[in-house]
């Protein structure tokens, strides 16, 4: 789907100021602010048919618009490669644009003959023992699928001023990543390798990673990993080598990575599973250790030279822990912030709130005396409450300064303010769909509340459609908790049981007393979309929407040793609570669900 509209809204006195020069019939597919907010970036999915059909002809265009004058044009003839990633990128003192194109010279694409060249071979030797291989659909099946692929993942990256201006950087490759430093002078790429595998996606082919200047000229292999066909069994097998590398966001060139110690095999004994590196440009020197975990490395937040938060994890125990450290002093000793487990909703402190800073990266929203600001869901036995708190990392005092209440669901999307206390937030109830507001916080009473979007009912028949949050037993006694949804007017005892449709996903849990925890929110917006079952309510169907699937697996069991008796359990719990309610019919009962849901459905 495309936007086909685009309007600037002035978040202080909440105006609609329009835009000119937009393509006709526009089909805006992606946007990126410029670091100094001064432009907006976006791409047209321009179709070579005149009569408005994708075509072969078809091509993503950039444009560019000025927000001071409300003006956008296209930046540049150029078509833009959209098979990996957005496209383009800013840099960092938004003097230009970092773009994926098409090479002038790639052609046409091959044409496949139906003649194979030869036979289809795959080597089915194991010197490296099990491994564990999802079953993946439309993956490449023979070598002129692999020619096709290689055209059009083909890139030419280059530099594209804001006059339209083009300069190439480098030759063209096979690149599914390129990011710009913080310094702004250096690219650090990704380029796919042969030979292709058909067996496992891109994402697992060999790939070499590098840093570039802006000419193009390499400067550090940074490595190169080897083509991926599996990983050693479990859910936290993580490839062997170097993996995650990123810029460190608030210094110039800094890479940093994690490295596995155990192979990638959870199954091997390691005091330290992985260890996090850091290395400054120009890259002569060692890298420096940046941390040593006892699980997985699950990623850093940055926000000053000394004053990160990195975060470990470890599915099998549902650990999570997260560290403040120093990266200006590496060596010195962590100080651990956080430490809960994952499907303990209800305990879950929130995520640090991050803002775009001056180059356009993510960092720590840092307040006086160290504090930052965390935002979470809010999960209790009431169901979901949005919140924002602020939290000391040097007194661990935590005050909460925003909740969700009754009968809204309301929730933080931006945060306006260093110290909390001006936020965007979209609010909603089942009856209003999701609008955004300014919450000043500083204020009292209505006050606090300006409107900057009015959205209307997109389904004002379904306005009326009764919704309930209703709680049952499995008949273990695992508590469950799901969303009834009925008709408009419909009165169980005047019109009887209904014919239901119930649209479901499972979900592991180590434990009982976490599957039983609430989840959703009974003050949604009974939204109605092709993700989900709600427009049969407009055909006289009851709906229940997500009952819970737990499939339990305590202690060292695993959850699929048990999963179908788990499964049936669960569905019978609920079409023994909907038939007790006397508004699901047990000879009319229908489940479905998406991807494992489905996996769910056919085994139902």
């Amino acid at each position: 789907s495309f936007g086909t509209g685009l309007v600037l809204l002035d978040v202080g006195s909440g105006a609609e100021l329009p835009v000119s020069g937009l393509p006709q019939a526009l089909r805006l597919a992606d946007i990126g602010w410029s670091p100094d907010q001064r432009y907006l970036a976006f791409t047209h999915v321009a179709y070579g048919d005149p009569g408005g059909a994708a075509t072969c002809a078809s091509k993503v265009e950039l444009w560019l618009l000025d927000v001071a004058t409300r003006v956008a044009k296209r930046l540049m003839v150029d078509a833009l490669s959209y098979v990996a990633g957005a496209g383009f990128s800013w840099l960092p003192d938004a003097s230009a644009l970092l773009v994926h194109l098409k090479p002038a010279t790639l052609g046409g694409a091959p044409q496949a003959t139906g003649v194979p060249s030869g036979p289809s071979t795959q080597d089915s030797q194991n010197s490296v023992g099990a491994r564990q291989l999802r079953t993946y659909p439309d993956l490449l099946k023979n070598a002129e699928d692999a020619a096709l692929f290689e055209h059009y993942a083909t890139v030419q990256l280059a530099l594209v001023d804001l006059a339209g201006t083009t300069c190439m950087v480098g030759a063209p490759d096979l690149f599914i990543g390129a990011r710009i430093a913080p310094g702004g002078q250096h690219i650090l790429t990704q380029a796919l390798q042969r030979p292709f595998s058909y067996a496992v996606p891109a994402s697992s082919f060999a790939r070499r990673v590098d840093v570039r200047d802006l000419s193009g000229k390499t400067l550090h292999l940074v490595f190169e990993r080897p083509l991926e066909e599996g990983l050693p069994a479990g859910n936290d097998a993580v490839s062997a080598g170097v993996r995650d590398v990123s810029w460190r966001v608030d210094a110039p060139a800094t890479l940093v990575w994690a490295e596995a110690q155990d192979g990638g095999d959870p199954a091997l004994p390691a005091e330290i599973r992985d260890i996090v590196y850091a290395h400054a440009a120009p890259f002569s020197a060692p890298p420096l250790v940046l941390a040593q975990l006892g699980s997985r490395f699950a990623g850093i937040q940055w926000g000053r030279g000394d004053l990160a938060l990195l975060s470990e994890d470890w599915y099998k125990t549902r650990a999570i822990q997260t560290w403040r450290i120093n990266p200006d002093q590496p060596a010195s000793a962590p100080e651990l912030v956080f430490a809960y487990s994952a499907e303990d909703r209800y305990n879950n402190p929130g995520r640090p709130v991050t803002q775009l800073d001056g180059a356009g990266f993510s960092r720590l929203l840092i307040g006086p005396g160290d504090s930052i600001l965390l935002d979470g869901a809010g999960a209790s036995s009431d169901g979901d409450c949005p919140f924002l708190d602020r939290f000391s990392l040097i007194s661990k005092h935590k005050e909460r300064l925003f909740q969700s209440a009754a009968p809204y669901y309301e929730n933080v999307a931006a945060v306006l303010s260093v110290d909390g206390t001006r936020l965007l937030t979209t609010r909603e109830s089942p009856t209003e769909r999701p609008n955004f507001f300014v919450r000043d916080l500083n204020q009292s009473g209505a006050a606090q509340l300006s409107a900057l979007t009015r959205f209307p009912h997109p389904t004002p028949q379904l306005m009326k459609v009764q919704k309930e949050q209703i709680r049952y037993q499995r008949a273990d006694g695992v508590d469950l908790t799901a969303t009834l949804l009925l008709p408009p007017g419909y009165e169980a005892q005047r019109d009887g049981a209904l014919p239901m449709l119930m649209w479901a996903y499972p979900q592991e849990f180590k434990s009982a007393s976490a599957a039983s925890q609430t989840t959703g929110s009974p003050y949604h917006f009974n939204a109605v979309s092709f993700w989900g079952p709600a427009a049969f309510l407009a055909m006289g169907y009851a709906v229940l929407d997500n009952p819970p699937m737990p499939i339990v697996g305590a202690g060292d069991a695993e959850p699929n040793d048990t999963y179908l008796a788990q499964l049936v359990a669960n569905a019978e719990a609920a079409v023994n609570e909907v038939v007790r309610r006397g508004v699901g019919d047990r000879n009319r009962l229908a489940i479905g669900g998406h991807s494992y849901g489905a996996f769910m459905t056919g085994n139902l």
